[in-house]
């Protein structure tokens, strides 16, 4: 198996224990040398996963372990309800996206995982400091 093969199934199974909130394998996978800011196929870090999922265990953490709090995702904004694909045929039909960034506060906060969002929500007192 080449070297790249085996990172990318790593990073894969690192992305299953984090959407399953199996925080041992997390971590073992860490241990064994997988990105702890990787993106998947899609974009995501770790961290925007768990978010996703309100894996809040896997949450905290990945942040202890140095995730990137501020990870973005470009998440397609389109309008669902509308039929993009009414008017073409398949081969000539490209959509467009306009793309929202996504952390994963965002994340959490659009899929109403309320802990995550609450753990992740700034603390008064921090914001306040900023501003001195």
């Amino acid at each position: 198996m080449s070297e790249e093969i085996y990172k990318k199934e790593s990073t894969e199974m690192l992305f299953d224990a984090v959407k399953n909130g199996d925080l041992q394998k997390v971590k073992d996978m860490l241990l064994q040398g997988v990105k702890i800011n990787a993106n998947d196929d899609n974009g995501y870090t770790p961290l925007n996963n768990a978010a996703y999922y309100g894996n809040l265990d896997v949450v905290k953490f990945l942040l202890e372990k140095g995730a990137n709090i501020n990870a973005i995702w470009k998440y397609p904004s389109y309008d669902e309800d509308e039929d993009y694909y009414e008017d073409y045929d398949d081969e000539d039909c490209k959509l467009e996206y306009e793309y929202e960034l996504k952390t994963p506060i965002d994340l959490a906060a659009k899929y109403e995982r309320d802990e995550v969002v609450k753990f992740l929500k700034p603390s008064p007192s921090l914001q306040t400091l900023a501003t001195l």
